[in-house]
Protein backbone atom coordinates (compact mmCIF):
# COMPACT_ATOMS: atom_id res chain seq x y z
CA UNK A 1 0.00 0.00 0.00
CA UNK A 2 1.14 3.56 -0.15
CA UNK A 3 1.36 4.09 3.73
CA UNK A 4 4.54 5.96 5.34
CA UNK A 5 7.20 3.45 6.74
CA UNK A 6 9.58 3.55 9.44
CA UNK A 7 12.60 3.64 7.26
CA UNK A 8 15.03 2.98 10.59
CA UNK A 9 12.59 0.31 11.71
CA UNK A 10 11.65 -1.31 8.26
CA UNK A 11 15.78 -0.86 6.78
CA UNK A 12 15.59 1.09 3.88
CA UNK A 13 18.13 3.92 3.18
CA UNK A 14 15.54 6.03 0.62
CA UNK A 15 12.31 6.42 0.41
CA UNK A 16 10.39 8.73 -2.19
CA UNK A 17 7.20 10.57 -0.87
CA UNK A 18 4.85 13.02 -2.06
CA UNK A 19 2.49 15.49 -0.52
CA UNK A 20 3.05 17.59 3.03
CA UNK A 21 6.47 15.93 4.98
CA UNK A 22 4.78 14.99 9.12
CA UNK A 23 7.69 15.99 11.73
CA UNK A 24 10.60 13.29 11.87
CA UNK A 25 14.06 13.21 12.30
CA UNK A 26 14.51 12.42 8.55
CA UNK A 27 16.40 14.18 6.25
CA UNK A 28 14.35 15.47 2.98
CA UNK A 29 14.98 16.87 -0.50
CA UNK A 30 12.83 18.22 -3.01
CA UNK A 31 13.23 16.14 -6.16
CA UNK A 32 10.17 17.48 -8.32
CA UNK A 33 6.73 18.10 -7.93
CA UNK A 34 3.75 16.05 -9.68
CA UNK A 35 0.25 16.78 -11.43
CA UNK A 36 -2.38 14.88 -10.85
CA UNK A 37 -5.23 14.30 -13.80
CA UNK A 38 -8.89 13.65 -13.63
CA UNK A 39 -9.74 10.47 -15.74
CA UNK A 40 -11.95 8.07 -16.09
CA UNK A 41 -11.84 4.83 -18.48
CA UNK A 42 -13.07 5.07 -22.18
CA UNK A 43 -15.97 2.83 -21.63
CA UNK A 44 -17.17 4.82 -18.64
CA UNK A 45 -16.98 8.11 -20.57
CA UNK A 46 -19.02 6.76 -23.58
CA UNK A 47 -21.79 5.30 -21.45
CA UNK A 48 -22.26 8.86 -20.22
CA UNK A 49 -21.23 10.50 -23.22
CA UNK A 50 -18.14 12.51 -22.06
CA UNK A 51 -15.26 13.35 -23.56
CA UNK A 52 -12.22 15.69 -22.53
CA UNK A 53 -13.62 17.83 -25.09
CA UNK A 54 -17.20 17.98 -23.78
CA UNK A 55 -16.01 17.52 -19.67
CA UNK A 56 -14.60 21.02 -19.09
CA UNK A 57 -16.89 22.21 -16.94
CA UNK A 58 -15.85 21.24 -13.58
CA UNK A 59 -19.85 21.31 -12.64
CA UNK A 60 -20.50 18.83 -15.08
CA UNK A 61 -18.11 15.90 -12.99
CA UNK A 62 -19.14 16.35 -9.59
CA UNK A 63 -22.06 14.35 -9.52
CA UNK A 64 -20.01 11.69 -11.32
CA UNK A 65 -18.98 8.81 -8.70
CA UNK A 66 -15.22 9.15 -7.41
CA UNK A 67 -12.61 6.52 -6.73
CA UNK A 68 -10.58 8.05 -3.34
CA UNK A 69 -7.12 7.70 -2.56
CA UNK A 70 -7.66 6.57 1.24
CA UNK A 71 -5.25 9.76 2.33
CA UNK A 72 -7.89 12.05 0.80
CA UNK A 73 -10.09 12.13 3.21
CA UNK A 74 -13.61 11.83 4.35
CA UNK A 75 -14.54 14.94 2.18
CA UNK A 76 -13.36 15.08 -1.07
CA UNK A 77 -12.40 18.88 -2.53
CA UNK A 78 -9.57 19.23 -5.31
CA UNK A 79 -8.87 22.53 -5.92
CA UNK A 80 -8.57 23.23 -9.74
CA UNK A 81 -6.69 25.59 -11.42
CA UNK A 82 -7.67 26.96 -14.90
CA UNK A 83 -4.55 26.06 -17.30
CA UNK A 84 -6.20 29.78 -18.89
CA UNK A 85 -5.93 32.02 -16.43
CA UNK A 86 -5.16 32.07 -12.78
CA UNK A 87 -8.62 31.53 -11.60
CA UNK A 88 -9.27 28.18 -9.25
CA UNK A 89 -12.17 26.52 -8.72
CA UNK A 90 -12.97 24.29 -5.31
CA UNK A 91 -14.59 20.55 -7.44
CA UNK A 92 -16.37 18.68 -4.56
CA UNK A 93 -16.58 14.94 -5.52
CA UNK A 94 -19.13 11.68 -4.42
CA UNK A 95 -16.64 9.06 -2.70
CA UNK A 96 -17.88 5.85 -3.73
CA UNK A 97 -14.87 3.51 -3.42
CA UNK A 98 -11.56 4.27 -1.22
CA UNK A 99 -8.23 2.36 -2.01
CA UNK A 100 -5.05 2.15 -0.21
CA UNK A 101 -2.32 2.25 -3.22
CA UNK A 102 -2.78 4.01 -6.35
CA UNK A 103 -2.25 0.78 -8.50
CA UNK A 104 -5.72 -0.08 -6.69
CA UNK A 105 -7.50 3.30 -7.85
CA UNK A 106 -6.25 3.17 -11.20
CA UNK A 107 -7.27 -0.48 -11.30
CA UNK A 108 -10.82 0.61 -10.33
CA UNK A 109 -10.96 3.55 -12.73
CA UNK A 110 -9.87 1.16 -15.19
CA UNK A 111 -12.95 -0.72 -14.30
CA UNK A 112 -15.55 1.73 -14.82
CA UNK A 113 -15.81 2.00 -11.17
CA UNK A 114 -15.97 6.04 -11.29
CA UNK A 115 -13.39 8.80 -11.87
CA UNK A 116 -10.07 9.75 -9.96
CA UNK A 117 -7.45 11.70 -9.65
CA UNK A 118 -3.65 9.71 -10.44
CA UNK A 119 -0.49 11.19 -11.41
CA UNK A 120 0.34 11.96 -14.70
CA UNK A 121 3.50 9.98 -14.79
CA UNK A 122 1.44 7.03 -13.83
CA UNK A 123 -1.74 7.43 -15.92
CA UNK A 124 -0.17 8.74 -19.17
CA UNK A 125 0.17 5.26 -20.43
CA UNK A 126 -3.90 4.56 -20.34
CA UNK A 127 -4.54 7.89 -21.72
CA UNK A 128 -2.17 7.41 -24.43
CA UNK A 129 -3.19 3.88 -25.05
CA UNK A 130 -6.88 5.13 -24.95
CA UNK A 131 -8.22 3.30 -22.48
CA UNK A 132 -8.60 5.58 -20.27
CA UNK A 133 -9.72 9.71 -20.87
CA UNK A 134 -8.86 12.68 -19.32
CA UNK A 135 -12.03 14.46 -17.88
CA UNK A 136 -10.92 18.26 -17.42
CA UNK A 137 -7.73 19.41 -19.51
CA UNK A 138 -8.12 22.94 -19.23
CA UNK A 139 -8.28 22.77 -15.43
CA UNK A 140 -5.08 20.90 -13.20
CA UNK A 141 -5.45 20.30 -9.66
CA UNK A 142 -2.37 21.75 -7.72
CA UNK A 143 1.18 20.48 -8.23
CA UNK A 144 2.22 17.83 -5.57
CA UNK A 145 6.01 17.94 -4.36
CA UNK A 146 7.59 14.95 -4.38
CA UNK A 147 10.33 14.25 -1.61
CA UNK A 148 13.82 11.68 -1.31
CA UNK A 149 13.56 11.06 2.27
CA UNK A 150 16.62 9.05 4.29
CA UNK A 151 17.22 8.56 7.57
CA UNK A 152 21.11 9.60 6.89
CA UNK A 153 22.49 12.84 8.46
CA UNK A 154 23.82 15.86 6.74
CA UNK A 155 25.74 13.75 4.39
CA UNK A 156 24.28 10.46 3.18
CA UNK A 157 26.01 7.09 1.87
CA UNK A 158 27.22 7.88 -1.89
CA UNK A 159 24.57 5.58 -3.22
CA UNK A 160 21.62 7.36 -1.51
CA UNK A 161 23.28 10.69 -3.29
CA UNK A 162 23.74 9.38 -6.49
CA UNK A 163 20.06 7.82 -6.55
CA UNK A 164 18.41 10.78 -5.52
CA UNK A 165 20.47 12.76 -8.15
CA UNK A 166 18.78 10.17 -10.93
CA UNK A 167 15.25 10.55 -9.55
CA UNK A 168 15.79 14.39 -10.14
CA UNK A 169 17.11 14.08 -13.27
CA UNK A 170 14.69 11.21 -14.04
CA UNK A 171 11.85 13.78 -13.41
CA UNK A 172 12.48 17.03 -14.92
CA UNK A 173 9.71 18.33 -17.22
CA UNK A 174 7.43 15.62 -16.12
CA UNK A 175 4.88 18.26 -14.27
Amino acid sequence: DDQRLDLIKDNIDLALTAGALPDSEYKAQRIGGLCDVLCASSGFCADLGLSGATAIDPARVVDLPYVAHHWEGADVVHHLKSRASDTTEAVRFRRVATANSVNAVCSLIAQGAGVGLLPHFFVKPHLDNGEMTALLPRYRPQETNLYAIHPYGEIPPLSVRAMIEAMKTALKGTV
